[in-house]
């Protein structure tokens, strides 16, 4: 699994805010992104490649954490 950090955040979820703005000459959709502390709220994601897309957005570090490790004992 892979999980979004910044700051020493966890990326907890975003949200679409209904607003557009000019990035690089695209139209694109306006994000507000939600940070916390416990990684057991972190929002995951199966795909590298879809983290990476959002750590770029969002201007966090991809972190994998494999699924079958206790995230407490991980991160102590």
């Amino acid at each position: 699994m892979y999980l979004i950090k910044k700051d020493g955040l966890w990326l907890l979820g975003f949200r679409q805010t209904g607003l557009r703005e000019f990035v690089n000459g695209k139209l694109t959709n306006v994000n507000t992104a939600v940070w916390g502390s416990d990684i057991r709220d972190a929002k995951g994601w199966e795909h590298k490649i879809q983290a990476e897309a959002y750590a770029l957005e969002f201007g966090g570090d991809v972190i994998l954490v494999p699924i079958k490790l206790n995230l407490e004992e991980a991160f102590r």
